[in-house]
């Protein structure tokens, strides 16, 4: 197999890009020859939550916490908390303080007991976008 020195690869690669250009529409060959010309968007994301992920806490937590980048809609999210080997743990419904920065709130029905324990949620942005994750922790038993 024949290789081309870099400049002719270079050209090569130059030639192919404009003549893409020349029969993109507008937008695309804008977007292609200036991808920072094309609108950024940003999609909502987890940024912290309490009982943190891979943490040990020493006693059960009263509620999951989310806070997110972007103000959350309650109605279409969902938080699940799992015991290993047990299932599901009952959580009240979700709620949220109107102030922007306020998090998703999903209190304990009771407390748990120690063990590890699974967060699966689900976030839905005032927009309508939807993200979701899952982390872990664990509540430190009685020495």
């Amino acid at each position: 197999m024949r290789r081309f020195p870099h400049a002719m690869s270079r050209a090569f690669a130059t030639a192919a890009l404009l003549s893409v250009l020349s029969i993109a529409p507008g937008p695309v060959a804008l977007h292609a020859a200036h991808p920072s010309a094309a609108p950024a968007r940003r999609h909502m994301r987890l940024l912290r939550s309490t009982p943190g992920a891979d943490t040990t806490v020493a006693a059960s937590p009263d509620a999951i916490r989310l806070w997110f980048s972007e103000a959350v809609d309650a109605r279409g999210s969902s938080v699940t908390l799992t015991a290993a080997g047990s299932g599901a743990v009952a959580l009240a419904p979700l709620t949220r303080e109107p102030a922007k920065d306020a998090p998703l709130v999903a209190r304990l029905v009771k407390p748990v007991g120690a063990g590890a324990y699974t967060v699966t949620w689900k976030g839905m942005s005032r927009d309508g976008h939807v993200v979701s994750g899952t982390f872990a922790f664990r509540v430190r038993g009685t020495p």
